[in-house]
């Protein structure tokens, strides 16, 4: 437990430091949640998706600074490397159920 939590105000120390990484984190854990809710959404439309959802899209804007093809890039690519999403059939799908 003593190491969790230590580990824990370790990456919140981070996060105090740098509003970037949070949105970083915040955005990531977003995505995740909806695709929990929707379990699913197309790969060719994440581009308008993030540049339609207002916390994404501001989060993007005011920290991240990517054009919101390269931001849906980046989120699919982040999401499949931690193992929270997979690709299939041109599919973005959680990899844990609802």
């Amino acid at each position: 437990m003593d190491a969790a939590l230590e580990r824990a105000y370790y990456r919140l120390g981070g996060y105090e430091q740098s509003l970037e990484r949070l949105a970083r984190h915040t955005v990531k854990v977003m995505l995740t949640f909806s695709l929990l809710a929707r379990g699913e959404l197309v790969v060719a439309t994440m581009p308008d998706y993030v540049a339609r959802i207002g916390m994404l899209r501001d989060l993007n804007n005011q920290y991240l600074k990517m054009p919101a093809n390269d931001f849906a890039d980046w989120l699919v690519h982040e999401l499949t490397r931690a193992g929270a999403i997979r690709i299939e059939h041109g599919m973005i799908r959680p990899r844990a159920a609802a």
